[in-house]
């Protein structure tokens, strides 16, 4: 009697607690059943996943290989760059201080264009004239050249 007393008692207490866990496995059995059918679907990724992944390590490896390699070559690079870097900074200040030198030289040119054009004018003129005619006299020459139709240039030396 003591032992079914006991017994009944604690039924009495574990009565509420077998009442909320039969509530909460409810509750849970929806959640649990989408969990399988989420395991169902991510399962042939997972297999697609590892497929891929024993695809892809070789590929990785390659890639491991070559950075290894590319390594010391960026460091060169690094290193030249920084060996170019305060040689084009004087390349600018050159550029810089040339610059205005060339402005001058062009604004020179455009000056010297316009004379050059009629020197080369004057010389083509020059070069189809009569030659020179040289007499001497007792104490001088005198050089007779015709420069154009209408003048005549008259040199005494």
């Amino acid at each position: 009697m003591p032992i079914l007393a006991d017994d009944l008692g604690l039924s009495a207490r574990l009565t509420p607690i077998l009442a909320v866990s039969h509530r909460l496995s409810a509750r849970l059995m929806p959640i649990l059943a989408d969990d399988h059918r989420l395991s169902a679907r991510f399962t042939p990724i997972l297999a697609d996943h590892l497929k891929h992944s024993a695809r892809l390590m070789p590929i990785l490896a390659v890639s491991h290989r070559l950075s290894a390699r590319v390594t010391p070559i960026l460091a060169d690079s690094h290193r030249l760059s920084a060996r170019v870097m305060p040689i084009l900074a004087d390349s600018h200040r050159l550029s810089a201080r040339v610059m205005p030198i060339l402005a001058v030289s062009h604004r020179l040119s455009a000056r010297l264009m316009p004379i050059l054009a009629d020197h080369r004018k004057h010389s083509a003129r020059l070069s189809h004239s009569r030659p020179v005619i040289f007499t001497r006299k007792k104490t001088k020459a005198v050089s007779f050249s015709v420069v154009h139709d209408d003048y005549i240039k008259i040199a005494n030396f």
